[in-house]
């Protein structure tokens, strides 16, 4: 039998309501809480929900500190290490085995990297960086058989909400892995469900968790790739620089320093531009194939 509500009676004899205690709000609040819960597990779609947050437009970030021109082009290289790490290591392994430990052992000391280089600036490439972190960590719980938290989709899918809260602009790059990046969060969900004495498929997830950071990494490319890099006059000479793609459309001109041997690279694959300037014309960030060295 359900207790009569206090305010009905207020209603009914038009008499003024009682403020509520403290204990009497939570538990209303409470109660409220459950509702929403309810409705939302009997009624949504977890992937329908995430592609409507990820469409809001929010507005964009302030206070941002612009990266010198050798940051960016690092932390183009930092993801271009992390897709290579990944690329050579796609075979299904066992979970609990470890046998991803190397590629993701590589790609975390560089996603770690990537979250502090861009701690002060590029807010949505920071927020991806950060996501993709969450990713590399689920990724090493499930290949090392390591315990794990308590509903990491959940903590992937609000990582990536926020970074698409950010900054609009940059977040115009999650158009290109967004279908493939939802899908495997919504999988990841089924993989690992949250509720109490769920069955969990931690091999299935393992895969999963692993492509997906792969595909992060490829999101944060783009990101990278949006960001303007004018190294004119820039010292870019202590780069380690590992292949011709993180110079894509890097603006230059005579007095930009280059590591040996990268400026007759830059002098054959440049168009000009005015005020003496160069730009250098290559593929872009998410196209990693092998190797290019000039």
């Amino acid at each position: 039998m359900t207790a009569p509500d206090p305010e009905d009676h207020h209603r009914a004899t038009g008499s003024t309501p009682r403020p509520l205690t403290d204990s009497e709000l939570d538990a209303r609040l409470g109660i409220a809480h459950e509702d929403l819960v309810a409705h939302a597990s009997r009624h949504a779609d977890p992937l329908a929900t995430l592609l409507a947050l990820l469409t809001v437009e929010h507005p964009a970030a302030v206070g941002t500190h612009p990266l010198a021109p050798a940051q960016i082009i690092t932390g183009r290289i930092h993801v271009y290490e992390i897709i290579r790490a990944l690329q050579g290591d796609f075979s299904s392994t066992e979970a609990g085995t470890g046998g991803h430990a190397r590629s993701l052992e590589l790609a975390r000391a560089h996603t770690l990297e990537l979250v502090r280089l861009l701690s002060q600036a590029l807010p949505f490439a920071h927020a991806v960086a950060h996501t993709l972190d969450l990713a590399v960590d689920l990724a090493q719980a499930l290949d090392r058989g390591l315990p794990l938290n308590a509903d990491p989709a959940s903590d992937l899918a609000a990582a990536l909400v926020n970074a698409r809260s950010l900054d609009p602009h940059y977040a115009l790059a999650i158009t290109r892995e967004r279908s493939t990046i939802l899908a495997l969060i919504s999988a990841l969900s089924r993989d690992l469900p949250a509720a109490p004495n769920a069955d969990h498929d931690h091999q299935s997830a393992l895969d999963h968790a692993f492509e997906l950071t792969d595909a992060l990494a490829r999101l944060l490319a783009q990101a990278l790739d949006l960001a303007p890099i004018d190294a004119s006059g820039a010292d870019l000479s202590a780069l380690d620089v590992p292949d011709a793609i993180v110079l894509a459309d890097v603006v230059w001109d005579d007095h930009t320093t280059w590591p040996t041997p990268w400026h007759t690279y830059a002098c054959d694959h440049s168009i000009p531009l005015e005020d003496h300037r160069y730009q250098i014309r290559t593929g872009t960030l998410p196209h990693l194939t092998a190797p290019a060295t000039p």
